[in-house]
């Protein structure tokens, strides 16, 4: 298992490429820059092979399932396939050689992350129709709004009609009492009931007041 995990990480090693000094994307909190496999290391976390822990720790010491190996190896496959990396003949021999001996666990992986991608595809369906839904139901309170606002408006307008109709009665009747008035005024001063007229007549005149402070108030609501 020892020389199977060093013929990967070698070929892991050839895939990220060049001899220069690479730099963390991360700073890895248990490895020192000068431990002997630090450039190895962010070598393969800065192409995506290998992952840190919470509070970014490598963990070094920890054992490697052969599942873990098999998506170290999927992943340098998919480059490969993706002509992202080139190999030597003797890499792609050794990448082959190691294909084969993790077959069953890259099965394993490669199902796995197919299920994951129709599942991020599922809920991206999701989130569409969930978008679509939303968009939708803001239409229908626009159009509910627009509906509450004309009927508001029609009832507004029938109450003002009805007002005005009533108004109309009101004046004309007012018209009427006032007529009334003038022949009985007339009546009473010929029989000399001059106070009582007065009298009358600031009853009407109150009456009116009424009446219009009643329509006022009416109108405001």
């Amino acid at each position: 298992m020892n020389q199977r995990l060093i013929s990967l990480l070698l070929v892991v090693a050839l895939v990220c490429g060049g001899s220069l000094p690479v730099f963390a994307q991360k700073k890895i909190e248990d490895i020192s820059q000068d431990h002997w496999a630090y450039q190895s290391v962010v070598k393969l976390i800065n192409q995506g092979y290998l992952s840190l822990y919470d509070g970014n720790k490598f963990k070094g010491e920890e054992a490697v399932t052969r599942y873990q190996l098999a998506k170290v190896l999927n992943k340098i496959i998919q480059n490969v396939e993706q002509k992202q990396v080139s190999l030597q003949k003797k890499d792609i021999l050794t990448l082959k050689k190691l294909a084969t001996e993790f077959r069953s666990e890259l099965v394993s992986v490669m199902s796995k992350t197919n299920k994951l991608e129709k599942k991020v595809d599922s809920l991206s369906d999701q989130q569409t129709i969930l978008k679509e839904d939303i968009i939708k139901t803001n239409h229908k309170i626009s159009n509910l709004r627009q509906e509450l606002l004309s009927l508001i408006n029609d009832l507004r307008e029938e109450a003002l009609t009805k007002l005005r109709t009533r108004i109309t009665k009101l004046e004309k009747s007012n018209q009427q009492l006032e007529k009334k008035l003038q022949q009985l005024e007339i009546k009473v001063a010929s029989k000399g009931g001059a106070a009582e007229v007065k009298t009358l007549k600031r009853r009407f005149y109150w009456l009116g007041a009424g009446l219009s402070i009643g329509l006022l108030l009416l109108i405001n609501r």
